[in-house]
């Protein structure tokens, strides 16, 4: 099934949210951190990840409104 605005809860939007939008300590999202060790900002590549998955769930219409785009947490 194709995600769309209006989408409910199904097990994949339940895994994004848990596993990445929770937040940078979520487990995705740490996942997604460690693999730049060495090369880059594991910090920043875990935050980042975390904002665009709650992002992706507010965009299908199965997250919290943030009101407005996360990433301007990341701004200069």
């Amino acid at each position: 099934m194709p995600l769309t605005t209006g989408t409910r809860s199904t097990p994949t939007t339940e895994y994004l949210a848990d596993l990445f939008a929770a937040g940078p300590d979520a487990l995705g999202a740490r996942m997604a951190g460690r693999a730049e060790e060495g090369i880059g900002e594991p910090e920043t590549v875990a935050l980042a990840t975390s904002l665009l998955a709650a992002d992706l769930l507010q965009a299908v219409g199965d997250g919290p409104a943030a009101g407005g785009d996360g990433l301007a947490v990341l701004g200069p």
